[in-house]
C-alpha cells in the first residue's frame, strides 16, 4: 500500500473521529440545554400555580374549621367570621324589611306573626346562604387541589424528561 493511501486513510480516520467527537459534544450540549429548559419551565409553572395552591390550602383550613374538624374553638372563630360579615348583615336586614313591608301592607306590622315571619325567613336565609358559603369555599378548595395536581403532573413530566 503506497504511503499516500495510508496517509489519506489516516487523515480520513482522524477527520471522522474529530467529526464524531464534535457531534457528540453538540448532542451533549443540546441535551443539557433541553434539560435546563424543562427545569426552568417546571419552576415557572410551579411559581405560576403557587397562589392557587395556597388559596386552596387556606380554604381547606376554613372549610374544615366550619365543619368542626379543627376543634370547637376553630369552628366558633370560623362561624363568627361568617355571621359577622357585612354582607350577611345586609341580607338579614333586607329580609326583615321585606317581611315588614309585606306585613305593613296587611296591617299586621307589629304582630307576633310578623316576628315569627322574620324569624322564619331569617332562619331560611341563614341556612341557604351558609350552604352557598360552604360551596364557595369548597370551590376554592377544589381550585387548590387542581393546582396541586397540575403542579404534580408538571413535575412528573419534567422528571420524565430528565430521565431520557
Amino acid at each position: 500500500m503506497p504511503i499516500a493511501a495510508v496517509a489519506a486513510a489516516a487523515i480520513g480516520a482522524g477527520a471522522s473521529i474529530y467529526s464524531s467527537n464534535k457531534a457528540a459534544s453538540a448532542q451533549k450540549k443540546a441535551a443539557a440545554q433541553a434539560s435546563q429548559i424543562q427545569k426552568d419551565q417546571y419552576a415557572q409553572s410551579r411559581a405560576d400555580l403557587a397562589p392557587y395552591r395556597e388559596l386552596g390550602q387556606q380554604a381547606s383550613g376554613q372549610y374544615t374549621s366550619l365543619l368542626g374538624m379543627n376543634g370547637k374553638d376553630a369552628q366558633s372563630a370560623a362561624l363568627s367570621g361568617y355571621t359577622e360579615s357585612p354582607f350577611l348583615a345586609q341580607l338579614v336586614n333586607r329580609t326583615g324589611q321585606s317581611v315588614d313591608a309585606s306585613q305593613a301592607a296587611r296591617g299586621g306590622l307589629f304582630s307576633g306573626a310578623t316576628g315569627q315571619a322574620i324569624a322564619d325567613r331569617t332562619g331560611q336565609l341563614y341556612l341557604g346562604d351558609f350552604n352557598n358559603y360552604l360551596s364557595r369555599i369548597g370551590g376554592l378548595v377544589d381550585t387548590g387541589a387542581g393546582a396541586a395536581a397540575t403542579t404534580g403532573q408538571f413535575g412528573a413530566n419534567a422528571a420524565s424528561g430528565q430521565a431520557q
